[in-house]
């Protein structure tokens, strides 16, 4: 299974591991990859059924922000109307 967000499609990276001699010299550089920071997560989905996606965790920080945003305008209707205006 490939390492990658299902939400945002976010995956690795290649990357140069560049080991340092003396001052600014450079001896080899050796690839490697950076690999996002996923999280497994269980969702409701259609009605209930609960599904596990592979998530990265700035996705995972983006919707509970958003999460809050929505409980904040079901507590007050007003906020939303003003934004709109």
């Amino acid at each position: 299974m490939a390492r990658v967000c299902d939400l945002c499609g976010k995956g690795y990276h290649r990357a140069k591991l560049v080991p340092r001699l003396i001052g600014r010299r450079v001896s080899q550089r050796t690839l490697h990859k950076q690999q996002p920071n996923l999280r497994t997560v269980r969702m409701a989905v259609d009605g209930g059924n609960k599904t596990k996606f592979k998530m990265c965790t700035s996705c995972l920080k983006r919707m509970k922000k958003d999460r809050k945003a929505v409980e904040v305008l079901a507590e007050n209707p007003e906020i939303e109307a003003t934004a709109t205006e």
